[in-house]
């Protein structure tokens, strides 16, 4: 384990040093890495083209790298850049990352060191700034990364979020940002299992994004994602896409 940052080999096992007044200020949400790697496996065939293969891929708010790694296991020749603003984690994130950039989303967006690229995808910040004495909120965060989908290269790339469910609605100007940047797709989490013990899973979806023109918001499609069992492998039992 680096000492002192939020990376550890294991990854769902929290460094002790990190304790839960640090996660709050910096908008820590760990998503359990049986999930991320049932999502990056669902996603690969949806970016994957044989004419123009996965080449580069950016982790916009990469935290202790679990995104950026199982990025890595499935698409090993592919570069993969993370934004993360927490120095302490750039050499953690630097074992399976091409580059890793040391600022906030927005800094990086502002200062033009952002490519292009077949994928976007990563569990951001639900809400921001994250500046002390300011008031975070949701659609400030939705401004941050939302505008991540023009920076996609094809028409079949995406920009993928594991945020909330009730994304867009809690504020007029997050209804605005939502309309703005209608999704494809969403991905329900159907277990109430919760992240370190104290939110249910099923608060969150999996958001999809293309870099399409926009269409009516009916016409997003929206599914379950199968069960996964107490170590992240899929139920037997569970309807595998079900629609709701």
């Amino acid at each position: 384990m680096i000492q002192g940052t939020l990376f550890e080999a294991a990854l769902d096992a929290a460094p002790a040093e990190v304790d839960d007044e640090t996660r709050k200020k910096f908008a820590v949400h760990r998503t359990p890495m049986g999930i991320v790697r049932q999502v990056v496996g669902k996603v690969a065939p949806l970016v994957e083209q044989r004419h123009s293969p996965v080449r580069r891929i950016l982790i916009p708010s990469a935290g202790d790298g679990r995104w950026g790694l199982v990025c890595r296991e499935r698409w090993p020749d592919a570069h993969v850049t993370a934004v993360e603003p927490r120095p302490e984690e750039a050499e953690g994130l630097r074992r399976f990352c091409d580059a890793v950039l040391t600022m906030t989303i927005e800094q990086a967006q502002a200062s033009d060191v952002l490519a292009s690229y077949d994928l976007v995808i990563d569990n951001p910040p639900f809400s921001l700034p994250l500046t002390p004495g300011a008031v975070p909120d949701q659609a400030t965060a939705m401004a941050a990364f939302l505008p991540l989908r023009h920076r996609l290269r094809h028409p079949w790339s995406r920009l993928v979020l594991y945020w909330l469910t009730e994304l867009g609605q809690r504020s007029q100007r997050a209804v605005d940002l939502f309309e703005e940047h209608l999704p494809i797709e969403q991905w329900r989490i159907p277990l109430p299992v919760s992240h370190d013990r104290t939110v249910d899973m099923r608060n969150y979806s999996v958001w999809h994004w293309s870099p399409a023109a926009d269409r009516p918001v009916a016409e997003w499609r929206t599914s379950v994602l199968p069960v996964l069992d107490k170590v992240g492998r899929r139920s037997t039992s569970t309807d595998m896409d079900k629609d709701v």
